[in-house]
């Protein structure tokens, strides 16, 4: 049974419940420590009763088909004792959307590829953006009151901050707001039986200067994306929830992050997509097994009131 769980959130926790005895137990019975960073990050495989099989932070795949067959067979010679599994409680708070907020899935590619480069900028970039519901309230009276609204200035800079990223390759580091240059999304009303619906259109551009340190430690050099945003929303009335909200932002990138290695030589084509996944409508069915925006890892109150200024260092 696979399952994924946020090391940034394990790895800080003390052994002093039962999901962080367990965790380090896996854990510490793995490759962590001999790893440079010391970071928890990577494949385990282990059992319902904590045994552990072997562990590896690799995208080999032959590698990993190696550790799940090490680890059947282990499994299969000693299985471990049966156990009265206590009900999980849920995630914390912290990582769930606030109240009526609305969830839309985020991917990114690099598209078309460019030739000669890395096979890593194969990947997708996988995230979630959220959507608050006074900023739909807000799109609602906007469009409601005239032909035309710009969308609320958090939700600009969320996105442009957090969502407009190259995360093809692994975990980028997020633009800061004195790197954002420009970013601005209109919505035009266009006629449609979904309620209030508009066309969005705007431009983006972001750069972080040369020579700011990496996470690591290393002097990195300038990181960019600039370009256009198209795409659709829908409001339905009574109260105001997102209907439709699809978006695509295509542009030019540039640069590495930290942990995001080996991008094409030069400016290269990124894309990335936004398309709806729940409304957050009262008695709307939550989708299970969503994994938080990674912005939240800036602080949750950041993410969702995104600063005009803050120390760019």
């Amino acid at each position: 049974m696979p399952l994924a769980a946020n090391t940034r959130e394990l790895q800080h926790r003390e052994k002093t419940d039962e999901l962080g005895r367990f965790f380090w137990k896996v854990a510490d019975a793995g490759h962590w420590k001999q790893q440079e960073g010391n970071t928890t990050q990577g494949l385990y495989a282990f059992s319902a009763a904590g045994d552990f099989y072997g562990s590896l932070n690799d995208r080999d795949v032959g590698e990993l088909l190696a550790l799940l067959e090490k680890a059947r067979k282990a499994f299969a010679k000693a299985p471990p004792r049966k156990l009265e599994l206590a009900r999980p409680s849920g995630p914390s708070a912290d990582v769930l959307p606030p109240e009526r907020a609305a969830v839309v899935r985020v991917h990114a590619r690099i598209l078309p590829l460019p030739a000669g480069c890395a096979p890593i900028n194969k990947g997708v970039g996988r995230d979630h953006l959220w959507v608050l519901e006074e900023e739909v309230a807000a799109i609602a009276k906007g469009l409601s009151t005239g032909e035309a609204c710009d969308l609320p200035k958090t939700l600009v800079a969320r996105i442009a901050r957090w969502h407009l990223l190259d995360d093809v390759r692994g975990e980028p580091d997020r633009w800061r707001a004195g790197e954002v240059r420009r970013a601005e999304l209109r919505a035009t009303r266009v006629t449609s039986k979904e309620g209030l619906a508009a066309r969005v259109s705007g431009a983006f551009s972001m750069l972080a200067a040369a020579g700011k340190k990496s996470e690591d430690g290393r002097a990195l050099g300038e990181r960019g994306y600039e370009g256009t945003i198209e795409g659709e929303l829908a409001v339905s009335p009574s109260p105001a929830r997102l209907a439709t909200f699809r978006l695509l932002a295509r542009g030019k990138a540039w640069g590495e992050s930290t942990y995001t290695p080996s991008p094409p030589a030069g400016k290269f084509p990124l894309s990335v997509a936004f398309v709806l996944l729940s409304s957050g409508k009262k008695g709307e069915k939550a989708p299970p097994f969503v994994v938080s925006p990674q912005g939240l890892d800036d602080g949750r109150e950041t993410y969702l009131a995104p600063p005009a200024k803050e120390d760019d260092k």
